[in-house]
């Protein structure tokens, strides 16, 4: 079960850079058998560079 505000922020993120593959961290709760989405949260896009590693490593941090 995904909530509202969940599902669109993973739309904002994915259409802001359609055609790329978009990633990001689901969060949320075990209910029983069924894990509740409660918030997600987007990674930012990658450059083809070795900073971009470096900072996306920072922003998971």
């Amino acid at each position: 079960m995904v909530g509202k505000k969940a599902v669109l922020k993973i739309i904002k993120h994915c259409e802001e850079f359609v055609p790329a593959l978009v990633t990001g961290q689901l969060l949320g709760l075990d209910v029983g058998s069924v894990l509740e989405v409660t918030n997600c949260f987007p990674f930012p896009i990658r450059k083809e560079d070795d900073e971009a590693d470096a900072d996306g490593a920072n922003y998971q941090l």
